[in-house]
């Protein structure tokens, strides 16, 4: 967790694909907040991680905004 709010992006991405890889779904809050971060490559693997955790629970359309997701975290 502490790793997605180091300043490195390159930490932050591995955090990222981490977590996404243990299945830890309580993060989505941390994940959706970044989502519209500047550096695009943390963004693009925040958004990665978010579909990969909800893969099977996620509706059509698939979410794809900070406020999307944070109504289908809310949900």
């Amino acid at each position: 967790m502490r790793g997605l709010a180091d300043d490195k992006p390159e930490v932050q991405i591995s955090a990222i694909y981490v977590l996404a890889g243990m299945g830890a779904r309580e993060v989505t809050p941390a994940f959706i907040s970044l989502l519209p971060n500047p550096d695009e490559r943390v963004s693009n693997a925040s958004r990665e991680a978010l579909q990969t955790l909800w893969a099977n629970a996620l509706p059509d359309p698939k979410p794809g905004t900070v406020d999307e997701w944070t109504a289908f975290w809310n949900a």
